[in-house]
Formats: structure tokens, sequence, C-alpha cells
């Protein structure tokens, strides 16, 4: 059934589909992740509309790589898709609000601190710590 009210040629309509597909579908690629996990849209959320109504615009920009700069991310990785838990965020926003990253330590044993972790090109946590060390293995090889 085609949608008749506008919402396919909507720029937010694949997104608003896509979020709606990998928390129901079993057969959606990442389900596991999301639906597998309990991640749900809220009532509200499945009606288009509204979904537009709350978030508003996509904010404007693009990747080098031509997508959308910004996309929707869920502010608590444990709850669902809702208007209190989504906002429109970068890839870096996203990156540093992963699960993976309520590590403290990096596998070396370092702590997660301002001072010792930055972000790299691909959105990947790294530890100063580690670099410096690395650097003086590298020098001490020399």
């Amino acid at each position: 059934m085609r949608a008749q009210d506008g919402r396919c040629a909507h720029p937010l309509y694949a997104l608003w589909r896509a979020m709606h597909q990998r928390c129901t579908s079993p057969l959606a690629i990442n389900y596991d992740r999301y639906g597998g996990r309990g991640i749900t849209v809220c009532e509200r959320w499945s009606d288009f509309w509204a979904f537009v109504e709350d978030m508003g615009p996509r904010p404007e920009g693009k990747t080098p790589g031509g997508r959308g700069l910004y996309s929707l991310d869920r502010i608590d990785g444990a709850l669902g898709y809702s208007p209190e838990n989504c906002r429109w965020a970068t890839l870096s926003e996203q990156n540093s609000n992963r699960r993976t990253w309520l590590k403290t330590h990096c596998p070396h044993g370092h702590e997660y601190t301002e001072e010792n972790a930055w972000v790299d090109k691909q959105g990947k946590r790294r530890c100063r710590q580690c670099a410096r060390d690395r650097r003086a293995r590298l020098k001490a090889e020399d």
C-alpha cells in the first residue's frame, strides 16, 4: 500500500521508515541491535507527521561522502525512540554516546579521562597514554 498523503516524498520519510523497521521487523538489518534488545518506537511516532512535528527538519549539512551530516540519535541508548529521547546529532556526537563507550578504561588499563582520550577521524575513542607508549617503543627500536 502506497501512502497518498505526500509522506513518501518527504525528506524524513526513509529515516522514519528505517527506524520502525529496525525496531519491529526481525528480518531488518540490525534488528538484533534494536527491536531484539527491546528498543521500541513510541506510539505517537506511529504517525509519520507526528514524528516530523516533534523532530523538526534535519539540520543542514553533508558529510564528505554526501550523506546528511545530522542523523537521528537516541540520547539514552537503552531507551526507545521518543520525542524526549531523540535529537539530531553529528556522527562524532553519536559516537560519544555509544554503548561501547560505557567502558572507563582502555584495553591496556589506562583510564579514559578528558585529558587522556580523544576521538579519531573514524569516530573511535583513543587513549593518549597508549599513543605515548607506542611512540616511545618506536623511538627505542630506532
